[in-house]
């Protein structure tokens, strides 16, 4: 069901086609009586054209930021020290032919020692390869 007093999308060159000739400036809408229309934002200039300026406060941040961190992670040394130390009966583990016994924090500890190696190398290996599929998309 069409209409036939509709016309169809204008790919001409006159104001609103999709044309590539002359269009008419864009104007800004109407106001109503009494408003005031808004103001551009001004612009001096592209951001990255703007010296970087550290502050005092950045670097106190990151100072800050370091200092936290390294808190933490001493706070997890010794909770891990006190867990090893509870855990200390001794277990039997064996691996394929081998057999040992150690005591049971020590085996959690270094399973989870291992788990961390193992998602960081897999971690590792995806970062080389999307560093190296981004590399081959910015030569294109």
């Amino acid at each position: 069901m069409s209409n036939p007093q509709a016309t169809p999308p204008s790919f001409g060159s006159g104001p609103g086609s999709l044309g590539s000739g002359p269009q008419a400036p864009h104007s800004a809408p109407p106001v109503a009586d009494g408003a005031q229309a808004p103001e551009a934002p001004q612009i001096d200039g592209p951001v990255y054209d703007k010296p970087a300026q550290s502050t005092k406060q950045e670097k106190s941040g990151v100072s800050a930021f370091i200092w936290v961190a390294l808190i933490l992670g001493a706070l997890i040394l010794v909770l891990l020290l006190v867990f090893v130390m509870q855990n200390n009966q001794p277990v039997d583990i064996s691996y394929f032919a081998w057999s040992f016994s150690m005591p049971l924090g020590v085996a959690l500890l270094l399973a989870a020692i291992a788990g961390i190696l193992i998602a960081a190398i897999i971690g590792t290996v995806r970062i080389i390869l999307l560093g190296r599929r981004l590399k081959r998309a910015q030569k294109r």
